[in-house]
């Protein structure tokens, strides 16, 4: 695919940079050209995207705060900036009926808020340790046929977040895990009538049908561009020594590009790459108006 193609398929695509340098932390949206930054306020990270039929809504990390910040989508402007009462360390969101649902890193839990024109009282829906600090790093979270599915990457057998290698999917709606022994799953995503993650370690993306494609760099953040094309977003990790990638914030020598890929999910191979390095290094996650993690 010649990159005026990948461009084209792009179009509307926006994703989140987190992480420093802080030049580098913002969330931009593809005009069919190039991906042009959005007019929000500086914070030290941004991750999560979900909408609704109005707004597109963008989670924000800054001074201990995380804080939601809705974007008309009509004008990509700010509507309104709120904080998010009782979250720390806020990743993956997601919305429906009126209500988000936002992944608290920091405190292992999934929290629930009402919103009009600004966020509820927080009601915490789940958590799989009540500990309230990370240990298992949630992260990831999806809505499929009514459930609640998180990610997470399970409690670490050492100092790193490299050492946590048995990661999992679970069903919080019917309390029951989905997928084990993930390494590092990140961007739970409902697509084509079944679940999608990517296992971030490994530079992967999976289905709950089998389907698996294999990226050059850190896996995080899914959206699809059409019914059968999907961007897969991949940050600059850190080298393991056993050919894995961790977490960009472990030490190590740099591995991998920070870009998006674009996966035909019917032929089950890759059609191009968009190359975002000259932004960021660090994708955290991808939506269109079909969706994304």
């Amino acid at each position: 695919m010649t990159e005026r193609a990948i461009a084209r398929r792009c179009r509307g695509l926006v994703v989140s940079f987190c992480n420093p340098p802080p030049a580098s932390v913002g969330v931009h949206r593809h005009d069919g050209r190039d991906l042009v930054q959005l007019p929000l306020q500086p914070a030290e990270q941004f991750t999560g995207l979900a909408a609704d039929d109005t707004h597109l809504y963008v989670a924000t990390q800054g001074r201990a705060v995380a804080r939601l910040v809705a974007l008309a989508r009509a004008t990509w402007t700010v509507a309104w900036d709120a904080p998010l009462p009782a979250a720390d360390d806020v990743h993956s969101i997601a919305v429906t009926d009126g209500c988000l649902y936002a992944v608290s890193t920091g405190t292992d839990s999934v929290i629930r808020y009402r919103l009009d024109h600004g966020v509820g009282d927080p009601e915490v829906v789940w958590s799989p340790t009540g500990l309230n600090e990370d240990t298992h790093h949630l992260n990831g979270i999806a809505l499929w046929n009514g459930r609640i599915i998180v990610s997470a990457f399970g409690p670490r057998r050492g100092d790193r977040w490299a050492s946590a290698r048995d990661g999992y999917l679970y069903d919080v709606s019917r309390g029951a895990p989905i997928e084990k022994g993930i390494y590092h799953p990140h961007s739970v995503l409902v697509w084509r009538d079944e679940l999608w993650w990517c296992e971030s370690a490994t530079r992967t993306v999976h289905s709950s049908s089998g389907s698996r494609c294999v990226i050059d760099g850190y896996a995080r953040g899914l959206a699809p561009l059409t019914d059968r094309l999907l961007a897969i977003g991949s940050s600059v990790g850190r080298h393991t020594g056993d050919g894995s990638i961790t977490n960009p914030i472990d030490p190590g020598a740099p591995a991998g590009r920070c870009g998006i890929t674009l996966f035909d999910a019917r032929r089950g191979t890759t059609r191009g790459f968009l190359d975002t390095t000259r932004i960021g290094p660090e994708i955290y996650g991808c939506w269109t108006p079909r969706g994304g993690a």
